[in-house]
């Protein structure tokens, strides 16, 4: 009996926390597609260029 609650616990905690990073694996997704997208608008160097000046 104890044994069954315990490990019922454990994988609602377990849950939770899968849950939670999760959530925060898109949040993280959405900050990196956001800045590659401000990166891709206006970026670092001029249009047209492709080669880094040495």
């Amino acid at each position: 009996m104890v044994v069954g609650m315990l490990s019922c616990s454990i994988s609602t905690e377990y849950s939770a926390f899968r849950g939670s990073f999760s959530a925060f694996q898109v949040q993280l997704n959405s900050v990196v597609s956001r800045q590659v997208m401000s990166l891709t608008r206006n970026p670092p160097m001029p249009s047209g260029s492709l080669t880094f000046p040495s």
